[in-house]
């Protein structure tokens, strides 16, 4: 109750500020200090006004949702979200891979801990920027959309599809066109309209 009653007293401004000086103005993820994953929020009292008290996840794999046809998917550039900051940022991109073994570990979900990781990190880093591959500046930044596109979204998105369709049917989409609307001006109004980041100007559906 009291932590309710504080961020309600709070503006979102001041809610934000240390989020913002932390990251830097117009970033909303730094993926070369830690990924900032969307997770559920589980409520930690479990009564009549609870609305959720365990995992999705674990919900679903017990067989506890609704057996309903399900339709699950994500965009093919989801991983813009991440790789956004690094178009504009050396620093960003030079930090990733200069701390990779770490920063994949965070990107893939990999425990540090795991006798593995640093192999498993160095076969990712191999899939995505093969050795003597000599990418340019543009190619690297579109490696790291698909990185951090699968790493964040399409492998989860695999994982639940095969839990989900043990009990229902499932309909999987991935959305690839390219082009058109976006909102970048509104997310970084302080990028120039003509050096703002995009996949592709020619619209595309594969």
């Amino acid at each position: 109750a009291k932590l309710v009653e504080c961020l309600r007293s709070k503006t979102v401004a001041e809610l934000l500020v240390n989020y913002r000086d932390e990251l830097g103005p117009g970033i909303p993820a730094r993926p070369d200090l830690k990924i900032q994953t969307l997770v559920p929020s589980i409520e930690a009292v479990n009564d009549e006004e609870a609305f959720l008290v365990e995992h999705p996840l674990k919900i679903v794999t017990e067989g506890g949702a609704h057996r309903v046809p399900t339709l699950i998917g994500a965009n093919a550039d989801e991983g813009l979200i991440f790789s956004m900051v690094m178009y504009n940022s050396d620093e960003i991109v030079e930090n990733y891979e200069k701390n990779w073994d770490n920063c994949i570990c965070w990107t893939f979900g990999i425990p540090v801990d795991n006798p593995k990781a640093t192999m498993l990190a160095g076969i990712i880093k191999e899939i995505y920027f093969p050795a003597n591959s000599n990418l340019t500046q543009e190619l690297k930044w579109e490696q790291f959309t698909r990185l951090f596109s699968d790493a964040l979204f399409f492998l989860h998105i695999s994982h639940c599809i095969s839990v989900q369709r043990q009990f229902s049917p499932v309909y999987s989409y991935y959305f690839s066109r390219r082009g058109g609307p976006s909102l970048i001006e509104v997310q970084y109004p302080a990028m120039n309209k003509d050096s703002s980041p995009t996949m592709s100007d020619k619209s595309v559906t594969e």
